[in-house]
């Protein structure tokens, strides 16, 4: 039998058919929304199935928490502890409030602080024609 050729009577080569198969992609966001929700889905079943596995294997408990894109919780627990989570994790909804408003509070209090720093810096330059940073160079060269 001959490389490429199928064993019997028949001497027609056989040839591998391609298929698609898995492709590399790059670890970049994906432009697409459409596109960046199917891989969130398939990716998020896939860990999922992976902490299962680790779960059953190891006798670990393992907790997994995912968020969508568009912030959706998704969340994992092994089997053995989801009667005991069961009410932690109806609270998520709950949770992902607070981390909103904590996060439009951080945010208002960043403006805020930076509001403040711009007037002193401006305050600073009308008082003394100069800026602070500017003044204290000139009075070090004054020193040497």
């Amino acid at each position: 039998m001959e490389n490429g050729e199928a064993s019997g009577s028949s001497s027609i080569p056989l040839e591998k058919k391609k298929i698609g198969g898995k492709k590399k992609i790059p670890i970049e966001l994906i432009s697409n929304k459409e596109a960046r929700q199917v891989c969130f889905s398939k990716r998020r079943q896939g860990l999922f199935k992976k902490a299962k596995e680790l779960s059953v294997l190891c006798g670990a408990n393992v907790k997994v928490l995912t968020f969508s894109p568009a912030g959706k919780p998704y969340p994992f627990t092994s089997p053995s502890e989801q009667s005991d989570n069961a009410t932690t994790l109806s609270n998520l909804p709950d949770l992902s409030r607070k981390v909103s408003e904590l996060r439009a509070k951080i945010d208002a209090t960043v403006k805020e602080k930076m509001t403040a720093l711009k007037h002193v810096a401006q305050g600073s330059q009308v008082a003394h024609g100069v800026l602070i940073w500017q003044r204290q160079i000139c009075l070090n060269c004054r020193q040497s």
